[in-house]
């Protein structure tokens, strides 16, 4: 049984089991798109089939994608036009629609012999894509603009190179470096490759190892299943991989490209103890989500290279997929002031919804609401000083009275220590030189 996840994080229950979501934002409106696909296979077993997007986590669109389960999808927007689109590779072709109307305005066939499709990739200018195959094909098509209509989007996509052999097996994860022709690959084969965009060209072999240094190595070497690969920066200097055996400890490494663009391993660190099955990195590179296998989410920042936190088996099956939040701003949906910093999916029917906050924030009464109204920070200061300014009045008037009553406290009269108090620490009698007339 799943850990019943702690408010404001949730749980969502839906009504099927859910393998690809993509999270976008808007920098300039703060629009917030999540989408997540999935299924049960054949839509005569009564089980759906259909892609779901949430717009500003309020409204809730529905894509049937009737007798095939849709494995992978992406929200991207064109930087150019503003269209904003959904890329999803269902069965084995790769369909996009628009949105919000959720219209298919293109079909891209792919070749049987690739096995279908895994994962795919937008570039940041939405003109180029990148897929990943079941039989280890890796293989880049140009977009078309958006307003090239011409042939009703069948000229949509054009292949510009494919790789039936880039890696030995199944590919897990692809990815665009923003600012350059950089495309890294990651494979069930323990390696993550980068290409060159323009023509396909191998440029590096990441091979990832999973041996733990705290214990001999074993007689016979794992498979090493490298699950996710992102670039790190803008440039495609730095590059992340986590990998992992199919029982074992999973490691995430942080990879540098050295002047003749090999990458080399600068760190690696144990992120978990099982193997990790998915993962996400945000769009400004500085927060990673990964799913375990084991249900567990674990959420990173990459500028200090530490663990933010885990929420332990929040699924009771393999996290199929995660999402990062895309950047710290604050994102329309949110009106309640809880910041949600991923969100995971599993075949157990449930989407997690995960914030690193503690508790909501309280919401501010109503003017003329009645009740009393909440403690805040300046309320306490306030009542803070007001105590500290009795306490003092009362310490200086405790000294004054030992001070000036020394006598009558020793003979212990209670009415000359009275007389004194009143008279000679609280205010003076009337014939003291200086009450009525002030002296010269």
């Amino acid at each position: 049984m799943p850990q019943r996840l702690r408010p404001p994080s949730r749980t969502d229950t839906i009504t099927f089991p859910v393998f690809g979501s993509s999270w976008w934002g808007s920098h300039e409106d703060g629009t917030s798109i999540v989408a997540f696909c999935g299924g049960g296979g054949s839509a005569r077993t009564g089980v759906h089939n259909k892609i779901v997007v949430r717009i500003n986590a309020s409204e809730e669109l529905e894509i049937s994608t009737e007798f095939e389960v849709c494995i992978a999808v992406q929200v991207y927007q064109n930087p150019m036009t503003k269209s904003i689109w959904l890329m999803g590779a269902v069965g084995n072709k790769i369909c996009r629609y628009d949105l919000p109307n959720c219209s298919t305005q293109s079909n891209l066939e792919l070749d049987e012999k690739w096995g279908g499709c895994n994962c795919l990739n937008v570039n940041v200018m939405a003109d180029r894509m990148v897929i990943g195959c079941e039989n280890n094909a890796v293989a880049l098509y140009s977009i078309a603009s958006d307003d090239d209509h011409s042939s009703g989007g069948k000229d949509l996509f054009q292949l510009l190179w494919s790789l039936p052999t880039a890696h030995e097996k199944a590919v897990c994860a692809v990815n665009f470096a923003p600012r350059c022709d950089l495309v890294v690959s990651s494979a069930k084969d323990g390696t993550a490759k980068v290409w060159n965009a323009a023509d396909g060209a191998a440029l590096s072999t990441l091979t990832c190892d999973v041996q733990d240094p705290k214990v001999p190595p074993p007689k016979r070497k794992p498979q090493v299943l490298v699950r996710g690969c992102a670039f790190g920066d803008l440039d495609g200097k730095v590059l992340y991989t986590i990998a992992s055996p199919r029982r074992g400890k999973a490691y995430l490494a942080r990879w540098i490209q050295q002047p003749n663009r090999v990458y080399q391993c600068q760190e690696r660190m144990e992120i978990s103890p099982c193997p990790i099955s998915s993962m996400s990195l945000s769009s400004d590179g500085g927060l990673m989500a990964l799913g375990g296998v084991d249900g567990t989410i674990t959420l990173m920042d990459m500028q200090s290279w530490k663990k933010l936190k885990s929420f332990p088996e929040v699924h009771d099956l393999p996290v199929t997929c995660i999402a990062a939040r895309p950047f710290a701003l604050p994102l329309r949906g949110e009106e309640d002031g809880v910041m949600m910093h991923a969100i995971s999916a599993s075949a157990d029917s449930q989407l997690a919804m995960l914030t690193l906050q503690r508790r909501a924030p309280k919401k501010k009464n109503a003017k003329g609401g009645g009740g009393g109204s909440d403690i805040n920070l300046t309320n306490i200061f306030f009542i803070l000083m007001w105590a500290g300014s009795i306490f003092w009045t009362m310490y200086r008037i405790v000294l004054e009275t030992i001070e000036l009553c020394e006598d009558e406290l020793e003979a212990m009269a209670l009415g000359s220590i009275q007389q004194c108090f009143l008279h000679t620490v609280l205010w003076a009698p009337s014939n003291r030189p200086g009450i009525l007339v002030p002296p010269h």
